[in-house]
């Protein structure tokens, strides 16, 4: 059991506000259920109200009691929290007896207060919005050593319940019935930030090091998928090599009977030439074959060259095709890998987002007064404004506008015109003084 005081405020709108509701927005998931205390209603809107319009009522419940009325108490509103271990899990029934039993504790019995219970955090806890000021009375409740009481009475409740989780409290709570003096250690506001940046410094150095730990598997994934596609190209080629090789086998076997028998002799050339020849060229390709025996041979390497050539483009054609499914194939799986550890890496940095945010939130205790943004209170009724201040929802008027209005509201308008006039003749004796020459002319400069 961990009981917190908080500090006391002035607006018990600003802590009802804080308190059911959750943080900066206007929804109340985080409230698990509310309880009054010493008040005609169980809604916890018209309970804050009753306890506005009793803090405001203090001096004519004092006049009514017949106790001096005194200074006006200037913070009424009195919150403290308990919270349980997070191994706990104590009955709404109990959470609202340890409550009560608190008020007790204090001193707080016969005054006015709301608990509300919260599920935003791990452990459960509830909250206490006490109104100092007594319904009957009026008088202000002392709230002196009420963390030394709460303290005692937290180490008294778990006592009870069987399970003492703060050995130091009793300690110090010996040692305080000895006489000796104790005080919780609170850090200062620099060592709280230096506390929070450290904090959070390890976190984000947790999540670079949790990142840096998957960029060598992604690599071996990739080197893998990569190994795969060349060893899925490297087997279509095989493929392609192995269909291509009885067609070139017959080639190079062609070509070589035909140059053997070119340069078998003259018969040889002439069948050749003519196996080669068209139809109306017949004679010129025999008169070819027996003069022109060098240059045809040199014509037949070139055309068997060619046809050579032809039949690599052919293959490599074939190849790059073949090659096409496994590029394919690399690409699509290389892009699914991507997206999924995309979508990984902003899930960790949403996870980790989330819990930087967590480490620089703010406690409770320390938010209290402080009213959400999207939650804005209604403007107070105009009597209840101070009459020396303009509302905020409307511009500071210039002194001249200011003047007319005020000529106007409490003038007639013959007055208006009365005063508008000898406003004229100010401005129109002032210029004359202005422009009237001095007596004498004014001193004169004479060079020394």
């Amino acid at each position: 059991m961990v009981p917190k005081v908080a500090k006391s405020g002035a607006s018990f709108k600003g802590a009802a506000l804080y308190y059911l509701h959750d943080k900066q927005a206007n929804t109340n998931e985080r409230v698990a259920f509310t309880v009054t205390v010493n008040l005609p209603t169980d809604d916890p809107d018209r309970a804050v109200a009753h306890m506005v319009d009793t803090a405001e009522h203090a001096h004519e419940l004092k006049q009514a009691a017949g106790l001096k009325a005194g200074r006006k108490l200037k913070k009424p509103v009195y919150s403290y929290s308990l919270a349980w271990h997070p191994t706990e899990a104590p009955t709404k029934a109990e959470q609202i007896d340890a409550a009560k039993q608190t008020l007790a504790v204090l001193g707080l019995s016969d005054r006015q207060a709301l608990i509300v219970a919260h599920t935003d955090r791990e452990h459960p806890h509830v909250h206490v919005i006490v109104n100092r000021v007594c319904p009957e009375t009026g008088r202000a409740a002392v709230t002196s050593q009420d963390r030394l009481k709460l303290s005692r009475w937290a180490e008294a409740y778990e006592k009870v319940h069987g399970k003492v989780f703060c050995d130091a409290r009793v300690e110090n709570n010996a040692a305080r019935s000895q006489g000796h003096w104790r005080k919780g250690e609170y850090i200062s506001r620099e060592d709280y930030y230096a506390w929070k940046k450290a904090k959070s410094d390890a976190h984000w150095k947790r999540y670079r090091e949790e990142k840096g730990q998957e960029n060598a598997p992604r690599n071996d994934q990739l080197k893998a998928l990569w190994r795969t596609r060349q060893r899925r190209t490297e087997t279509r080629k095989a493929e392609t090599k192995a269909m291509f090789k009885p067609i070139w086998r017959d080639v190079f076997k062609r070509h070589r009977d035909e140059l053997k028998a070119f340069d078998s002799g003259l018969v040889g050339r002439i069948r050749t030439v003519m196996d080669k020849a068209d139809r109306g060229r017949v004679g010129a390709s025999l008169l070819e074959a027996i003069t022109a025996a060098k240059q045809l041979r040199a014509d037949l390497v070139r055309q068997q060259e060619l046809e050579r050539k032809q039949i690599a483009n052919h293959q490599r054609y074939y190849v790059r095709a073949a090659s096409q499914e496994p590029a394919k194939a690399w690409k699509a799986e290389r892009d699914r890998l991507s997206r999924q550890w995309k979508a990984q890496d902003e899930d960790r940095l949403n996870r980790f987002k989330a819990e930087s945010d967590r480490i620089w939130e703010r406690e409770p205790e320390a938010e209290q007064q402080r009213k959400p943004r999207s939650a804005k209170p209604e403007p107070p009724p105009e009597q209840e404004r101070r009459q020396d201040r303009k509302p905020d929802d409307q511009a500071r008027p210039s002194a001249k506008s200011s003047f007319a209005d005020h000529v106007r509201k409490t003038k007639s308008d013959a007055d208006v015109e009365r005063a508008t006039e000898r406003i004229r003749e100010s401005r129109e004796r002032a210029k004359r003084t202005r422009n009237r020459p001095r007596k004498g002319g004014g001193r004169r400069f004479t060079p020394g």
